[in-house]
């Protein structure tokens, strides 16, 4: 089979993305609640993780080989040994204990929780408003006041994603823009940060974390470029007056358009 042939058949699985990051978002964190000791889940992500790195690998490689070099089909080899594996353990093990240990509640609001992202060779699953208590909350300080709407629509229309870390590390916030850049799943609320994370990556949240409550860095940032975009990742720790670490803000924005600005535009030049 000619490589060019091949190509468009390893793009298609490219779909087992989204299938990931739902198990990653959603699934994995109610599983967590249940017994947060599991380390299987850990083990499963990096699995996910090398089997998408593997994928990519092979995709970077099909367009300029001529033919199937022995590099290139062991690559190929190893992709489905992993995929297929993947797959068994989910279909074997970590679904016959989903399902073994949520209530038909539960179930309902992981798939409620699970329509927020792409499907993967299935039709989208059905968008489901879950009910939330109204709530009075109101907003006021020196420099004025904000009712519970108008914090939302602030939330929502901020040009960046905001993800919010308290100072226990448990995740307890994140805005829901029109296109955020990163998926977040409301299962993910009360969350270990490290849980968030690959296994491969967790010691350097443990590096940043740990400088932040010493009071030895105040922020982190990052930057990658990712299907076309250029993404700057930061990491804020927040303090009180008296300097307290009460947790941590990341910021992700898309930058590329920024980065593009030339010259200047005024107000009068708004049209």
């Amino acid at each position: 089979i000619h490589p060019q042939v091949l190509f468009p058949l390893f793009q298609e699985l490219e779909h087992f993305t989204p299938h990931y990051l739902k198990i990653q978002n959603v699934l994995f964190p109610h599983l967590e609640r249940i017994n947060p000791k599991f380390t299987g889940l850990k083990i499963m992500w990096s699995l996910q993780d090398q089997t998408k790195a593997s994928l990519k690998q092979i995709l970077k490689s099909l367009p300029n080989a001529n033919y199937l070099d022995e590099t290139l089909i062991i690559e190929i080899g190893n992709y489905f040994f992993a995929a297929f594996g993947l797959i068994q353990k989910e279909e074997m093990i970590l679904f016959q204990v989903a399902l073994d240990s949520f209530s038909e509640k539960d179930l309902k609001l992981i798939q409620a929780q699970m329509a927020d992202f792409e499907p993967c060779f299935i039709e989208a699953l059905p968008k489901i408003t879950l009910k939330t208590e109204p709530s009075s909350f109101f907003f006021t300080s020196e420099t004025g006041h904000l009712s519970y709407e108008q914090l939302l629509s602030i939330f929502r229309y901020l040009p960046v994603d905001l993800t919010l870390i308290d100072e226990f590390d448990k995740v307890c916030y994140f805005n829901v823009t029109q296109d955020r850049l990163f998926p977040r799943s409301a299962a993910v609320i009360g969350r270990d940060v490290r849980n968030c994370h690959p296994a491969e990556s967790v010691h350097v949240v443990n590096e940043i974390l740990s400088a932040f409550k010493n009071d030895t860095r105040q922020e982190a940032q990052f930057w990658i470029r990712m299907k076309g975009k250029f993404i700057l990742i930061k990491y804020v720790a927040l303090r009180d007056e008296h300097r307290r670490y009460q947790g941590c803000l990341e910021i992700t924005q898309e930058i590329s358009a920024l980065q593009a600005l030339k010259g200047e535009r005024r107000l009068l030049d708004w049209n």
